[in-house]
């Protein structure tokens, strides 16, 4: 299920954006658009968290250093830094922003983890300026690899209770919809309505066929359509992955257009689709046009 990539490559983006260790080039391609976050969102940081600049501190500018601070700053003392201008600036606060954000944006998405703004902080304060790690390389494995485990019971419930949700939607709307003027059923449970009826034949399982559809949800939302496309599709009825458009079709005469309703059983199921939620109840508009080959 797509959801399912999408969490390994959240759990990667954790494990680079924390630790600031490095991370590979697919977690970083991974990595989801950052937004700033609406000020009255903001986790307020204690201001005692200090920074400890290396000696050699090349790379911060002198005009943003304080040589009386004895090589220890403030985090406060970074909050008033101006926009920056030169490039190495611009990409050092884009980055910072950027993984912070991230960091952020993940810990918080509800896994069962209370996220500790402050060591959040810490962990990038240690890892930035070359300290050692409070736990070993073992141990952190360990910590990710039970984070990860709580991402994914918690994405699971989730998605169990959207399936459930949806089930409960489907089942709804058909019982009441099987009774609505004109609507007819088959053994299978797949509810239909001629729209208007054609004069010719009707196809075969086997059988190749152009068609103009639209698929639509419950919602109105247009998640395919030939007609926005502007060109009809021809394809083999056997390759449907859909059960409810594959018998439907087998219905329609040539010249026919038909209005089904098809169940989440007769379509992608609880497992959903790349755009289709799971439990996810189908409207289908056709047209069949032709059959164009017959086997």
């Amino acid at each position: 299920m797509k959801r399912l990539h999408v969490l390994t490559a959240v759990f990667m983006c954790v494990a680079c954006t924390i630790s600031l260790v490095g991370c590979s080039k697919d977690a970083q391609e991974s990595a989801v658009a950052i937004t700033p976050t609406p000020a009255s969102q903001r986790t307020s940081v204690n201001a005692k968290i200090s920074v400890s600049l290396p000696d050699a501190s090349a790379s911060v500018s002198a005009d943003s250093a304080d040589a009386s601070s004895g090589g220890t700053r403030l985090l406060s003392d970074f909050e008033d830094l101006p926009r920056p201008t030169e490039f190495s600036e611009q990409m050092s606060y884009v980055y910072g922003y950027a993984t912070m954000a991230s960091a952020l944006r993940i810990l918080a998405q509800g896994n069962g983890v209370d996220t500790n703004i402050g060591y959040v902080l810490k962990g990038v304060l240690d890892a930035g300026n070359g300290r050692a790690s409070y736990f070993t390389e073992e141990e952190t494995r360990e910590l990710f690899s039970r984070f990860q485990t709580l991402i994914m019971e918690t994405l699971h419930a989730k998605v169990n209770e959207l399936a459930a949700n949806n089930l409960k939607m489907s089942q709804d709307f058909l019982a009441k919809n099987m009774t609505a003027d004109g609507v007819r059923y088959t053994a299978s449970g797949l509810q239909y309505k001629v729209l208007s009826e054609g004069s010719g034949d009707k196809p075969s399982a086997t059988d190749t066929v152009t068609v103009d559809y639209q698929i639509s949800l419950l919602n109105g939302t247009v998640i395919d359509s030939t007609y926005v496309r502007g060109s009809s599709d021809t394809f083999n009825i056997s390759w449907l992955v859909v059960e409810g458009f594959k018998e439907g079709l087998q219905l329609m005469p040539v010249g026919s257009k038909y209005r089904f309703w098809i169940s989440p059983e007769l379509g992608y199921g609880i497992s959903g689709g790349s755009v289709i939620e799971p439990n996810t109840l189908l409207i289908v508009d056709a047209e069949l046009q032709a059959i164009t080959d017959t086997k």
